[in-house]
C-alpha cells in the first residue's frame, strides 16, 4: 500500500484541528506553494528557453529575422525578467508568515512536519491555480492536526513523491470540499482552459526553436516522460476512474454516439449536427480545433484520435468550447448530434 494511501487504519481516533490559528497555517502553506512554483519555475524555464535562445541568435546572426521579431524578442525577455523580479518580491513576506505560523504552532504543541508539493509549472495558468487551491487546503487541515500519530503518518507522506492527496486521511472525511472529486470537478469547470497550451513563448519562436508555446518538446511523449520522473500526474490522470464519471456524458447524449452525417467540411461523418444558433462554419471550426486539441492531448497517437472522434469524446470537447465562449449553456443537452 502506497504510504501516500496508509494514513487511517482504523486505529485512530479523530484529532483534535487547531481552528483558531488556521488562518496562520492558511498563510504559510501558500507562501510554501508559491515558493515551490518559483523554484521549480526558474529551474525549469533555464533549461527550456536554451533551444529558443539559440535559435533566435542563430536566425538574428543569419539576417532571417524581421525587426518586428527582434523587438517581441527583446519584449519577451523583459516580461520574463519582470514576471521573475515580481514572483521574487511577493516571497519577501515569507520571513513574516513563517515566524507567525511556527510561533503558534509551537505555542499549541503541533508536530513540526512540512507540505511538500509537485507542481509542473508548465501547466495552464487556470490549472495551476486549481491545483494550489486545493494543494493549500488540504495542507492546512493538517498543519494544524494535533497529535505524535497523526505527525508519523504525515511524515510518511512526505517520503512519497509526487502530488499529496492525503488519501484515506480522516481528517479529509471531514472536508469533501477538499477531496480529489472536488478537484476534478473544478477541473472540469475550467473546460479548455485545463489543456490549453500556456502561451510562455512567441508563436514564431516556437517555430523556429522546434518547441511548443509552453516551452514543451514538440513531441509530448518527451514531456510525459519527464512527468513521470518528478513523479507528477494530473489529477485526472491519478484519479482516472472517477475521471470517467464525471466527464462521461457531459452533455446528456443519448448513448451509444451515433452523429448525424453532415453534407461537407471536413470530418463530415464524425462531427453531427451543430448546436441551436451555431452557424455550420463555427459549428465545423470548432469541431476540427477540438479534433486537434484530442490529437495532442494523446501525444499525437493517431487510433486514440480517431476512437475520440467516434465514441463523441471530441465532440463533447467542442461542445465546452462553445460553452467557454458563451454561445451554448453549460446545462446544454445534446439531444439531437
Amino acid at each position: 500500500m502506497s504510504s501516500q494511501n496508509a494514513f487511517h487504519d482504523g486505529s485512530l481516533k479523530v484529532p483534535e484541528l487547531h481552528l483558531d490559528i488556521e488562518p496562520l497555517a492558511h498563510n504559510y502553506a501558500t507562501y510554501l506553494w508559491e515558493l515551490t512554483l518559483y523554484r521549480i519555475q526558474k529551474s525549469t524555464y533555464n533549461h527550456l528557453e536554451k533551444p529558443a535562445v539559440a535559435a533566435f541568435k542563430l536566425h538574428r546572426d543569419q539576417g532571417g529575422l524581421t525587426k518586428e521579431q527582434k523587438l517581441e524578442y527583446k519584449a519577451w525577455r523583459d516580461e520574463l525578467e519582470v514576471s521573475e523580479i515580481a514572483a521574487y518580491n511577493a516571497l519577501s513576506v515569507g520571513i513574516e508568515v513563517t515566524h507567525s505560523f511556527q510561533a503558534a504552532r509551537i505555542a499549541a504543541d503541533l508536530p513540526l512536519v512540512e507540505p511538500a508539493y509537485c507542481i509542473d509549472p508548465t501547466e495552464p495558468n487556470e490549472r495551476l491555480q486549481v491545483q494550489k487551491e486545493f494543494d493549500v487546503g488540504r495542507a492546512v487541515k493538517h498543519l494544524i492536526v494535533s497529535g505524535d500519530d497523526y505527525a508519523e503518518n504525515l511524515r510518511l507522506w512526505q517520503d512519497d513523491s509526487g502530488r499529496c492527496y492525503y488519501n484515506n486521511s480522516i481528517v479529509m472525511a471531514t472536508y469533501p470540499q477538499l477531496s480529489p472529486v472536488a478537484e476534478l470537478q473544478a477541473i472540469k469547470r475550467l473546460g479548455v482552459k485545463a489543456i490549453e497550451e500556456k502561451p510562455w513563448i512567441p508563436q514564431w519562436l516556437a517555430e523556429l526553436a522546434g518547441i511548443r508555446r509552453n516551452g514543451r518538446p514538440l513531441d509530448e511523449g518527451q514531456w510525459v516522460y519527464h512527468q513521470g520522473c518528478v513523479r507528477y500526474k494530473r489529477v485526472e490522470d491519478e484519479f482516472a476512474d472517477e475521471w470517467k464519471k464525471i466527464t462521461n456524458n457531459p452533455f446528456a447524449r443519448p448513448l451509444p454516439y451515433q452523429p448525424t452525417r453532415q453534407k461537407g467540411g471536413h470530418l463530415r461523418f464524425d462531427r453531427g449536427n451543430r448546436p441551436p444558433g451555431i452557424d455550420c462554419v463555427k459549428w465545423t471550426k470548432t469541431y476540427n480545433l477540438a479534433d486537434s486539441e484530442v490529437y495532442k492531448e494523446f501525444g499525437r497517437r493517431k487510433e486514440r484520435s480517431i476512437a475520440a472522434r467516434k465514441n463523441g469524446r471530441t465532440r463533447d470537447r467542442a461542445l465546452m468550447r462553445l460553452v467557454e465562449e458563451g454561445l451554448i449553456e453549460a446545462d446544454f443537452v445534446d439531444s439531437d448530434p
